[in-house]
């Protein structure tokens, strides 16, 4: 048998952070790999870029929303970015 052949994007996981703008435009940023802290900064902060108005996001209770620099940046954007946390799995809410 020869050497065994891999696609070469198997080695990668592509996340992607999409938000609707404050004018209503969809911003997608695209990401190769694990997303971290940092990473989740840099799409907040795109987000947050021309934003007149103040802003609210919902996400899900993973680890990376509640980190000690996401919250720092949440601070210092005095309220005009506002994160809402969905709740827990409900296994009644299922269909």
């Amino acid at each position: 048998m020869g050497p065994s052949r891999t696609h070469p994007c198997r080695a990668f996981y592509w996340r992607a952070c999409l938000c609707p703008n404050a004018f209503g435009h969809l911003q997608c940023m695209l990401h190769v790999g694990s997303v971290h802290a940092e990473v989740l900064l840099h799409c907040l902060r795109l987000l947050m870029k021309d934003a007149t108005r103040p802003v609210f996001r919902v996400v899900d209770g993973s680890s990376i929303h509640k980190t000690s620099i996401i919250n720092k940046y949440l601070e210092s954007t005095n309220g005009k970015l506002e994160v809402h946390f969905l709740p827990p799995y409900c296994s009644t809410a299922r269909s």
